[in-house]
């Protein structure tokens, strides 16, 4: 009993030691860490310094990993330059385990007795309470670590254990399916290699065993990334099917080494991290440096076919697809009369979906696809604002300081425009299909259908027959609004009260559709 309750309070420690750790450092790496993640994807060395800084710091290549996604998600990095960054993190995770194979107990005994005094001295809002959190998980994690080495050691002498580990030895993938689960459970390679360390150091896994162990824990690790991830799609789910490879490549790589070392007895994983350290825990600590720096290896050189990969795993979503710009590029600003060609190229482009809002071609637009051509473009616009504010930034000629201007205000009629045409259709799918609706619906949608097809004439062909007709179209809309009230009142009798108001607000959100299509067409001439 005392065995059982020595090694599940180390493991108690242990986690709870690596939850204030990681907890901690994700506080003191905030924002600004993640401003110096997002551009160090696109240099290869700064790529690997980074992510060898973000796993030695945050102790969890799956945090750096949603750290990453986060960062796609908001366009600061994108796929490419996310990977080399995710890569190295798994090598700075290795820090941990070299700290673990050390005898740190008296390490571990001061952070605890120094964090304890400082926490009860400090106030709860003192700048370095985060500091001493992470400190105190330290010394947590490694008194853990301790325990379960202290707990395990007796377990060597009886004969039931002893026959369990016999036959563990006789079928080495018992011992990678272990590792595979625990790191499952855990959610962490770096975990199981500390435990393994504790369980070595106690007598009970011989080198053979516990490599075995750790080598299976990097599988399952790459498993747990890939089904943290299955509630996330496009570019996001790439990210971790790139770990899951990464990880089942590395283990692949130090397996087959391990085999061949003990089958044909070539000098190879053991007897090289043999060479370098003598003891058992340091062993382990190399060979997981060496499993992590297998997966680079094994992985960086082909990206490119892994990410393509990837991407037939895990296509882009629709909304990925029409978030990207078309257009626009950071080089481009350098040369502002390219680059403000290319902007205006970029808002003709988001003018043209403004038609597809109400498709009046038979088409069935729900909800959710015309939340997605919104929001889509919507971003596209935010990115087109950053562009052009940015290109001031490079004392472009008058002539480009009034285009850029001119275009900043078409952007905000071009956002307007698009809320207020998805509001209109929003509104009609929620109104019952009686005839008298359908009728007024058919009207609203065909009417300003045609608008912003002669809209999108207008910028897209430089159709300036079209203009004077939009002119007309847009100049007067009394008598379209009168038609279609008087239809509405015709309506009011038979329509249900509740569905009036939708109904009202309609033909408001088209008057102000009009009204903006004027607007842009006359900062267009």
């Amino acid at each position: 009993m005392e065995i059982t309750l020595n090694i599940l309070c180390g493991l108690g420690l242990f986690f709870i030691g690596i939850a204030g750790v990681s907890k901690s450092l994700r506080q003191l790496t905030g924002a600004s860490f993640r401003r110096l993640m997002a551009r160090a994807g696109n240099h290869p060395l700064s790529a690997a310094a980074t992510g060898t800084l973000a796993g030695l710091l945050l102790q969890s290549s799956n945090a750096v990993t949603f750290i990453i996604i986060s960062l796609i998600g908001t366009k600061a990095l994108n796929t490419k330059g996310g990977i080399p960054i995710l890569a190295w993190a798994n090598v700075g995770t290795s820090a941990l385990v070299f700290l673990a194979s050390m005898n740190l107990k008296l390490v571990a005994l001061f952070l605890l007795a120094a964090t304890g005094i400082s926490m009860h001295l400090s106030n709860d809002k003192s700048r370095y309470q985060y500091f001493i959190t992470g400190l105190m998980g330290l010394g947590l994690l490694l008194m853990g670590t301790d325990l379960i080495k202290m707990g395990a050691k007796p377990l060597q002498d009886i004969e039931t254990f002893k026959s369990l580990i016999t036959f563990a030895v006789n079928y080495p993938l018992l011992s990678v399916v272990m590792g595979m689960v625990l790191a499952i459970f855990t959610q962490s390679t770096s975990t199981v290699a500390v435990i393994a360390i504790g369980m070595s150091q106690s007598g009970l896994f011989g080198i053979d065993q516990t490599l075995l162990l750790v080598f299976g824990a990097n599988i399952g690790s790459g498993i747990s990334t890939a089904l943290m991830a299955a509630n996330l799609s496009g570019t996001s789910r790439q990210l971790a099917y790139f770990q899951c490879i990464f990880k089942m490549l590395g283990s692949f790589v130090l397996i087959s080494l391990f085999c061949f070392e003990n089958g044909l007895g070539w000098p190879l994983v053991k007897a090289s991290i043999a060479s370098i350290d003598p003891k058992l825990t340091g062993q382990i600590a190399l060979a997981y440096l060496a499993l992590q720096l297998a997966g680079v290896i094994g992985t960086l050189p082909f990206s490119k076919p892994i990410l393509g990969l990837c991407n037939r795993l895990s296509p882009p979503t629709k909304h990925e697809e029409l978030s990207r710009p078309q257009y626009l590029y950071d080089q481009a600003l350098e040369d502002p009369q390219t680059a403000i060609a290319l902007a205006d190229c970029e808002a003709i482009d988001i003018i043209s979906r403004t038609p597809n809002l109400l498709p009046f071609d038979g088409t069935l637009l729900d909800d959710k696809h015309r939340d997605i051509l919104l929001n889509s473009s919507l971003i596209v616009l935010q990115e087109l604002r950053s562009f052009l504010t940015e290109m001031l930034d490079y004392q472009p000629d008058l002539e480009v300081v009034e285009r850029n201007l001119k275009l900043q205000a078409q952007v905000e009629l071009i956002e307007q425009l698009l809320m207020t045409t998805h509001q209109i259709g929003m509104t009609l799918n929620t109104l019952p299909k009686t005839t008298g609706i359908t009728q007024i619906s058919n009207s609203v949608i065909e009417g300003l259908h045609f608008i912003l097809l002669t809209l999108v004439d207008c910028v897209t062909e430089a159709d300036k027959e079209s203009i004077p007709l939009l002119e007309v179209m847009t100049d007067d809309r009394t008598e379209i609004m009168d038609r279609l009230r008087e239809m509405l009142m015709k309506e009011a009798n038979e329509v249900d009260q509740s569905n009036y108001q939708p109904l009202l607000n309609v033909t408001i959100f088209l008057d102000r559709s009009i009204w903006l299509t004027r607007r842009l067409l006359l900062t267009l001439k």
